[in-house]
């Protein structure tokens, strides 16, 4: 065992509780020999005890009274305390201290799987070079987010292999790519080189394919990597004749951005066909210098379909932007697009009388599709302003001083519907915020009898948008702070990849939720059950 000298001195002036238990590969029921383990305290980057086991997979410490964050498992992977899905991050604490059963600890390391596969096309030859993307379906704040996890390319067999995964996950595979004669012919000319055009070989291009092998993204599904196991996915690609997409941007010379082609995924994610880089300024602009100068650049081999053409950049710090819907069917498309400055995001935060926050309020919007957040300051006066925003959903909070939350919000120009704020092409918005800091706290256990029940899933329900989790720690225990003040139902489940943020999703446990008020400025405790699931018919 090894305790940092901070660790050493706390426990010089502490007592002791003993922390002890086994590390088990989960698949094969059985300890896992010679696992790291590793336990922190909380927002610490460095451990206050780290152990490498036996072949029994057994550790012991004595650590003082606290809450600790324990990861356990191999040297290359590694799994949270209390983790149901392998792979996240979300987990539980380990609570040390008095009348705190400690000593016997089970921690369940589920072993990585793996997804492998050959591509060929549709002479059955193997299809090198092919992208293959690997997309990953989480819940995240309540919503199973399908995001991209990892990528690679097709070996000269046409093999490919993702190694080191979470299992019991359900993940996505996208294949794209071009056919060897064209890779080829694009070789040739970026070399200096020429070639003659094979014919009706020079515009062919591979559909996108989807596991199990559909080209209808909306018939992809997902395939389960169980932990330990290699999963096997084979793709047939299907040649078809492909297009370009001429783009012609008129803007300010001396922009530089990108020009991105993207198309709807599977499972609600957005996938790029092509990116290049822009630099405004290549033609000159008109002698009387009325016109904008204008860029042409040009995509080639595009595959049928329906595209979002996107022209991003910026010129002395301003944002510029201009998008449009493009459709390729195997010809060539020209689409002129001007820049202009993307919509505007601003607004003013209003206190509630008696109100003083202690420190700055931010301000912080979430993409849905992309989920990058941009956050800003309110101003002395209430204001804040994000100049620059791309059309789409976005989730909208307050941060900063503890407690403050958004008790109302108001939209002009825009949407704004159960915490979710929707920015259209064209409009600026403009936002209206009450800010309240009438708040209170819940905290509980969730119990079986007389025993505590770690980590599950304790669900607080309110209104749309508002509802709120948290896994139970080690000594199941449950801790909602800073919640707004008002009426809601509480229950909990054995399932932490609850969509708990769905109505829909949480509506058959609403009846069995146990009904609570929040009082600002109060604390309350509650012990709780299990709830059973709803019953399927």
């Amino acid at each position: 065992m090894l305790l940092t000298a901070a660790a050493i001195t706390a426990c010089a002036a502490a007592d002791l509780f003993p922390v002890a238990g086994t590390v088990v590969n989960a698949t094969a029921n059985s300890p896992l020999p010679r696992a790291y383990v590793h336990f922190y305290r909380a927002g610490a980057a460095k451990p206050v005890a780290s152990v490498i086991t036996g072949d029994n997979g057994r550790f012991q410490f004595r650590l003082p009274a606290g809450s600790y964050r324990m990861f356990a498992g191999t040297r290359d992977t590694w799994e949270n305390y209390g983790a149901h899905t392998p792979g996240t991050l979300i987990g539980s604490a380990v609570i040390v201290g008095p009348g705190k059963d400690t000593a016997n600890i089970m921690f369940r390391y589920f072993p990585p799987g793996a997804i492998s596969g050959r591509i060929v096309n549709d002479t059955g030859e193997p299809a090198p070079n092919a992208l293959v993307q690997l997309i990953r379906a989480n819940v995240e704040a309540g919503i199973r987010k399908p995001a991209i996890f990892a990528f690679t390319r097709t070996n000269d067999l046409g093999e490919f292999r993702f190694g080191r995964l979470p299992g019991d996950v359900p993940y996505y595979l996208a294949v794209t790519g071009e056919a060897w004669y064209a890779q080829t012919a694009g070789l040739v000319s970026a070399l200096g080189g020429t070639q003659d055009p094979p014919d009706a070989h020079a515009t062919a291009a591979y559909a996108p394919v989807y596991y199990p092998n559909t080209a209808d993204p909306a018939k992809a599904t997902p395939i389960v990597v169980k932990p330990g196991e290699e999963a096997r996915a084979d793709f047939q690609l299907r040649t078809v004749a492909n297009g370009s997409v001429t783009v012609r941007v008129n803007g300010p010379a001396g922009t530089k951005g990108t020009v991105t082609l993207t198309y709807d995924g599977v499972a609600g994610t957005v996938a790029t066909q092509q990116a290049q880089q822009l630099t405004l300024g290549f033609l000159p602009p008109s002698p009387d210098g009325q016109e904008p100068v204008k860029q042409i650049q040009t995509l080639q081999g595009v595959p049928p379909g329906r595209y979002k053409l996107t022209v991003s950049g910026a010129l002395s710090g301003a944002a510029l932007a201009a998008t449009a819907s493009v459709d390729v069917n195997g010809s060539d498309v020209t689409v002129d697009l001007t820049l202009k400055p993307p919509p505007k995001v601003e607004g003013t935060v209003h206190l509630v009388p008696g109100a003083s926050p202690k420190g700055a309020i931010l301000v912080s919007i979430r993409g849905e599709v992309s989920g990058s957040v941009a956050t800003a300051r309110v101003r002395s006066d209430g204001s804040f302003s994000f100049p620059a925003v791309m059309p789409g959903h976005f989730r909208f909070a307050l941060g900063g001083p503890a407690g403050f939350f958004a008790s109302q919000v108001e939209a002009r120009g825009g949407t704004f519907k159960d915490g979710l704020l929707e920015v259209f092409e064209d409009s600026d918005v403009n936002l209206s915020v009450t800010a309240s800091n009438e708040i209170g706290e819940l905290r509980g256990f969730v119990i079986d009898g007389d025993h505590p029940i770690e980590g599950v899933l304790v669900v607080l329900a309110s209104a749309p948008g508002q509802t709120r989790a948290f896994q139970t720690e080690s000594d199941g225990s449950f801790d909602f702070r800073s919640t707004p003040a008002g009426r809601y139902r509480l229950f909990a489940v054995d399932n932490t990849e609850l969509e708990y943020a769905r109505p829909d999703v949480i509506a058959p446990y609403l009846p069995g939720a146990r009904e609570i008020e929040v009082v600002s400025g109060s604390s309350k405790e509650e012990r709780i059950p299990i709830t059973s699931p709803p019953t399927v018919r």
